[in-house]
């Protein structure tokens, strides 16, 4: 806390939009998961070990993410649920473009002795990647706009929503190239 410009100590001020959260309890899952999201997404075509881990992560992540957003929907009500329910509807054409993009053009290859290798990727092919990342972008800028407006429940309903909409966008994605 800081004292107010009349010099007195005592009277309390929030320092950043952040102390205006009244319930930060649902931040402790929820900021870990958003900031795997990125660096996987941003990080994806690169051939990494460590790399190769952050999926799994998110999908044992999951289950809490779950119960932690049934908790808040029944807490926090319809300031978080529309929020949540409209973005995650939003990045549903991406994933469904993506497992398009991966049915169409995906290749699989292990590197098998005898096993031909994937042709070079189309042009075009990254583009779903792309728009992903700019999508979740905006979302976060969505959630930071929410919390500058004092909305830290419409904040956590955009957090939430990155995290559901890239676990949908892994799973397109994962089918896509299976199928």
């Amino acid at each position: 806390m800081t004292a107010t410009d009349d010099g007195n100590p005592y009277t309390p001020q929030p320092l950043l939009p952040f102390h205006a959260i009244e319930n930060k309890r649902y931040l402790y899952l929820v900021l870990p998961a958003n900031a795997i999201m990125p660096i996987w997404l941003a990080t994806m075509g690169l051939d990494s070990e460590f790399l190769e881990g952050l999926p799994a992560l998110l999908l044992i992540l999951f289950p809490f993410m779950l119960v932690s957003i049934g908790v808040a929907m029944a807490k926090l009500g319809e300031a978080f649920s529309t929020p949540l329910f409209a973005t995650t509807a939003c990045s549903l054409p991406i994933s469904l473009w993506e497992n398009i993009n991966q049915r169409n053009n995906g290749c699989l290859s292990f590197g098998f002795p005898g096993e031909s290798r994937c042709p070079p990727d189309p042009p075009g092919y990254g583009l779903p990647l792309t728009v992903m990342i700019f999508f979740q972008i905006g979302v976060i800028l969505l959630a930071v706009r929410a919390l500058q407006k004092e909305n830290w429940k419409g904040m956590y309903g955009f957090l939430y929503a990155s995290y559901i909409s890239v676990l949908v966008y892994l799973i397109a994605f994962v089918s896509g190239l299976w199928s």
